[in-house]
């Protein structure tokens, strides 16, 4: 049985969410540019933050998480996938219920003509209790990532599925976001 996406509930403890928390708010590079941000027929996708972190400056702090997501690819998945190079960016998103922050339906992807984005590595890391902010799957019908609510979880998923985050109604999510590519059609 093939499946689309795995998750690893709780794996991150509570020290070490804070110590990524801290570690990407000093040490990121830059805030994700309007332009830059992801659109839908010239209309924001999403309502979010977003810091970007070069991988080389975070990696000392998710070897146990890269691991995971190669094991779990050779276990699962099959992908042909590259090593993350050291000035590929990292997302940092905040879902704030301020704005009732969202992100719509979309796929993830790049735009490079020799690569394929393979597989997104989420990880949660919010600090206090949030309402709304649903990570939602669309395979053949909505499904509900349930096991994604919980700090310190994270969820790998085929980067091709159609994926939203609902609005946060109440409080503050938090989560990382880590894209593996791989060669174009392998």
């Amino acid at each position: 049985m093939k499946y689309s996406y795995f998750y690893y509930k709780n794996f991150l403890n509570k020290e070490k969410i804070l110590n990524l928390n801290n570690f990407i708010n000093k040490n990121f590079n830059i805030l994700e540019s309007e332009e830059k941000a992801a659109k839908n027929e010239n209309k924001k996708k999403f309502l979010s933050s977003c810091k970007l972190i070069y991988w080389e400056k975070i990696k000392h702090l998710l070897e146990d998480v890269n691991q995971l997501v190669h094991v779990t690819n050779e276990n699962n998945f099959g992908y042909d996938l590259y090593d993350i190079k050291d000035k590929t960016y990292v997302n940092y998103n905040v879902y704030s219920s301020k704005n009732e922050d969202r992100y719509d339906w979309h796929c993830d992807g790049n735009e490079s003509n020799f690569l394929d984005c393979k597989l997104t590595l989420l990880i949660n890391l919010s600090t206090e209790k949030y309402e709304g902010g649903k990570f939602k799957i669309f395979e053949q019908e909505e499904k509900n990532i349930n096991e994604f609510d919980s700090p310190g979880s994270i969820l790998i998923f085929k980067s091709y599925l159609n994926h939203k985050v609902t609005p946060v109604n109440k409080g503050k999510r938090t989560t990382l976001t880590i894209f593996y590519n791989g060669p174009l059609l392998k």
